[in-house]
């Protein structure tokens, strides 16, 4: 089966241990350079009020669409996008 997983750019704020007992120093999990740009996304965009079916519907919209911008900033960072703006 091939690898599916999406490039999710490493660590967006990696923080780096220095384990004193072992004299290793360890990166610190937190949040995906991915995450990072689709939150910054979703932050952007005005939000509806509600719990209707349509707006759950729009949500769902949104966060997709977060994610496909995140997607499209890794892409430009990795030299992806040609210059008409595919991939």
């Amino acid at each position: 089966m091939a690898n599916t997983r999406k490039d999710d750019g490493g660590q967006a704020f990696p923080q780096i241990r220095n384990d004193i007992t072992f004299g290793a120093y360890q990166e610190q999990g937190g949040m995906t350079l991915r995450d990072w740009f689709a939150g910054q996304w979703a932050a952007s965009q005005k939000h509806h009020v509600g719990t209707t079916p349509s707006v759950k519907r729009i949500y769902a919209y949104e966060a997709e669409s977060a994610y496909e911008f995140a997607d499209a900033m890794l892409a430009e960072r990795r030299g992806e996008v040609d210059d008409d703006g595919g991939e």
